[in-house]
């Protein structure tokens, strides 16, 4: 399931797609309907902080807004959860060469620092993409990917994912393993993690609160 999104069962049924604005009593909270062929219904947080609610065509007005008030507490939960994202826009076409250079000279920067001392930790290739939900990977074959967008992150938070993905070349799981030698590496990675976790990749062209 999508980061900020909650889904429910129900019925299938005929594509005709709808966009509505809704503002309903008993305290359902305001929302955005879009009605599609879909099983599910869902509840989606946008960038730019509005309620969505995406639901089967034929749906029940009634059950879609019994639906939303079920979910006022993880409503509510989210939205103040929102309050301390940083939202991080992918870049365009435009903007992804040079944001591209940027990146690949920050990792190499990095993975040189690590490299010198630590031989085994020197990935086969390096390549930069504009991943929707992760900011790096590491293959098999000791390929590490990563996302453009790092070069916008704290220097110490790019510095923690990329020391993750280094340390995959020696422990491609999660192991305890794994965890030691990051830890070995890079300190303060239990915090870098947690305090990366506030950045949320988005589209380039999704609306962003305030904007």
């Amino acid at each position: 399931m999508a980061e900020g999104s909650v889904k429910t069962k129900t019925a299938d049924v005929p594509r005709q797609p709808q966009q509505l604005r809704q503002t309903q009593q008993f305290k359902t909270p305001e929302y955005i309907l879009k009605r599609s062929r879909r099983k599910t219904l869902c509840l989606v947080i946008r960038a730019d902080g509005l309620l969505e609610v995406r639901s089967p065509l034929r749906l029940q007005q009634a059950r879609i807004n019994e639906f939303v008030r079920e979910k006022s507490d993880w409503i509510e939960k989210t939205l103040a959860n929102r309050e301390e994202q940083v939202l991080v826009k992918l870049p365009d076409d435009n903007a992804f060469k040079e944001l591209t250079q940027q990146t690949l000279e920050l990792a190499q920067k990095i993975i040189t620092r690590y490299s010198t001392r630590y031989p085994e930790l020197e990935p086969a290739s390096i390549s930069i993409g504009r991943q929707k939900s992760r900011w790096g990977s590491c293959s098999s074959s000791g390929r590490i990917r990563l996302n453009a967008c790092l070069a916008k992150l704290p220097e110490q938070l790019a510095e923690y994912v990329i020391v993750h993905e280094l340390c995959h070349l020696r422990h491609l799981d999660h192991s305890a393993k794994f965890h030691a030698l990051l830890q070995q590496l890079l300190p303060a990675a239990k915090q870098h993690q947690r305090e990366l976790k506030r950045y949320r990749l988005i589209k380039h062209d999704e609306p962003v609160y305030g904007s």
